[in-house]
């Protein structure tokens, strides 16, 4: 059976609104995969490590994808994550310039940078 819904796109440079959907994306999600530039995943650890751990905890799939990174904190918050059999994380060979995380295989949410006070983002159901 196939159920349509009304795609929505939303694009925001707002922060704190990047930040409140993308926690409740983690809270509710079954799945969740995504993609980081190391910077970007030290912006994710350092915002969502608390929803990753409970969601994980609820049994949810995490995959992330992410360049190499010899940062201690990301390193440290990721044997966190490693404790749990539904995390999984994988190096990419090359540099990421783009932060991807796809709820449910269905919600995206794309960001092209998150180190400025601005998160210019588009997010989908």
């Amino acid at each position: 059976m196939v159920y349509e819904e009304d795609t929505k796109f939303i694009i925001t440079s707002d922060r704190k609104n990047f930040v409140e959907k993308y926690r409740k994306g983690i809270l509710q999600a079954k799945t969740c995969e995504m993609i980081f530039p190391a910077i970007g995943l030290k912006f994710a650890l350092f915002y969502f490590l608390s929803c990753l751990k409970m969601t994980l905890k609820k049994g949810a799939k995490i995959r992330i994808i992410t360049e190499i990174t010899e940062d201690a904190s990301i390193s440290r918050n990721l044997e966190i994550l490693k404790e749990n059999p539904f995390f999984e994380i994988k190096f990419a060979p090359s540099a990421i310039h783009f932060g991807m995380t796809i709820f449910n295989d269905k919600d995206v949410h794309m960001c092209i940078s998150c180190i400025t006070s601005e998160v210019p983002s588009l997010q989908t159901n």
